[in-house]
């Protein structure tokens, strides 16, 4: 949703965003949205999905180029294991299909 229909339907703030929209998440955390989102929004939680190797390509500019300029980012896998410490290995991407991720906006 673009800054302009926000500004059209009256939200100036969000506290707690929710995301579960089955591949949608790249289409909100993506470059042009980040201003927004960090003037408007402070959490963020959601299901992102990584099934496909376009989706794993998403994901890796996401995690690379978006995440480090949130506060905090927190990654579970679907069974709620915080698994931080693989995010940024080969690993992560080869082997989870679907996360968990919490960001402190």
């Amino acid at each position: 949703v673009s800054q302009s229909r926000y500004e059209e339907i009256g939200v100036d703030r969000i506290d707690f965003l929710k995301t579960d929209c089955e591949r949608g998440e790249y289409v909100i955390f993506k470059p042009e949205n980040v201003d927004w989102l960090k003037n408007h929004c402070r959490y963020c939680v959601g299901e992102w999905h990584l099934s496909t190797p376009d989706l794993k390509q998403k994901f890796r500019m996401v995690r690379d180029e978006i995440f480090p300029l949130f506060k905090r980012v927190d990654v579970y896998s679907v069974d709620g294991y915080l698994i931080n410490w693989s995010l940024y290995t080969e690993q992560f991407l080869n082997y989870y299909t679907e996360v968990i991720i919490h960001i402190e906006i």
